[in-house]
């Protein structure tokens, strides 16, 4: 079920341009949070052990590997990556 939002009214065009402001506000506010989020997440160490970094490659290697053994168990079930997103 969707759930609907109560409708707001605008009796003159200054009630637009406060709620665009608004809206402008909201939309910066996230976008600088989001920002932020992406820098944390794509943080890289400059001071990583060597241990630390074999790990990580040997981790990265094992999820595209996972990936690539995924991608063709599907192929192979349903005979190809055509068959694979077609309505039946």
């Amino acid at each position: 079920m969707v759930r609907k939002r109560p409708i707001r009214e605008f009796n003159s065009l200054d009630d637009i341009e406060l709620r665009k402001a608004q809206l402008a506000e909201s939309f910066k506010a996230d976008e600088k949070e989001m920002r932020l989020t992406w820098q944390y997440i794509n943080l890289k160490e400059e001071n990583a052990s060597i241990n630390d970094r074999i790990s990580s490659a040997i981790s990265y290697g094992l999820m595209a590997f996972d990936g690539i053994m995924t991608v063709r168990k599907l192929t192979n079930h349903f005979r190809g990556l055509r068959n694979l997103f077609r309505n039946k």
